[in-house]
């Protein structure tokens, strides 16, 4: 009886701990994002300087002119500055590497990515260099994504108006159009 009693007590013991799970961290709090500007940057044609990464296709884009606008940044983007691409697989299965014709056109693909460096010049008269890096985000890591390039900006300036650009962190989404491409910018903010 004894025995009876203490496996009856273990049994009962083990059935508390396995109904207590451990207690889940608080989630941080999420930081926001703070518009900065959108930017429309068009684009010369490409330089086809091989094949990438995944048999992608790499080119070399010139930036040829634009402009941004936003409630923190107005500008002209200046004839200044290039994007080395990578872009893929066409939109109907066939791989970018093995179309000549079509490995010009990054708007026909379903990945591209960006590697850019321009200049902007603001309103007010100074200049901002710009550097966008990203890349296609696929619905394993956007389920919302429509072929939309997740970008990260980085900034310099010597202007005092704008020399807070230099410590920020900025995110964005690049579409691409016929003309070259439109970026929306947000800052990171501290919750």
């Amino acid at each position: 009886m004894k025995l009876f009693c203490t496996l009856f007590a273990l049994a009962g013991l083990s059935s508390h701990v396995q109904a207590q799970a451990p207690a889940s961290p608080p989630q941080p709090a999420t930081p926001s994002l703070d518009f900065l500007f959108s930017v429309n940057v068009s684009m010369g044609l490409s330089l086809k300087v091989g094949t990438g990464v995944m048999k992608t296709t790499r080119a070399v884009f010139p930036i040829s002119g634009g402009q941004a606008v936003g409630p923190k940044v107005s500008a002209k983007v200046l004839e200044v500055g290039a994007d080395w691409a990578l872009y893929g697989t066409l939109l109907n299965g066939t791989n970018v590497a093995d179309d000549d014709v079509a490995s010009k056109n990054p708007n026909a693909t379903t990945f591209f990515a960006t590697d850019a460096r321009f200049q902007l010049l603001t309103l007010d008269g100074a200049y901002i260099m710009v550097e966008t890096k990203g890349q296609t985000a696929t619905p394993e890591s956007d389920p919302k994504s429509t072929g939309a390039v997740h970008v990260r900006a980085t900034f310099s300036t010597v202007s005092k108006a704008y020399s807070w650009l230099n410590d920020i962190l900025s995110v964005g989404i690049l579409r691409t159009n016929n003309d070259g491409y439109e970026i929306d910018l947000w800052r990171m903010v501290t919750p």
